[in-house]
């Protein structure tokens, strides 16, 4: 089984959508298995637990892809 990577925050907080409106947004920030520190935004009226790690996990392979073994 691979390594996931370790969420390590999830923080509510207001952010500029594209158009100029205030935005309420999770952000969820993590580290990969090889140490790459990220983050991703995900409106509060979306957020679940799964898609927070799907997220997470779509965002640490391109990371870790980049990095190679």
């Amino acid at each position: 089984m691979t390594e996931k990577a370790k969420i390590e925050a999830v923080i509510r907080r207001t952010t500029l959508a594209p158009d100029g409106s205030f935005a309420e947004i999770y952000e969820v920030s993590f580290i990969t298995p090889k140490g790459v520190r990220d983050r991703v935004e995900i409106p509060i009226a979306e957020y679940t637990v799964e898609l927070a790690r799907q997220k997470v996990d779509e965002l640490s392979a391109k990371h870790e892809k980049l990095i190679g073994t």
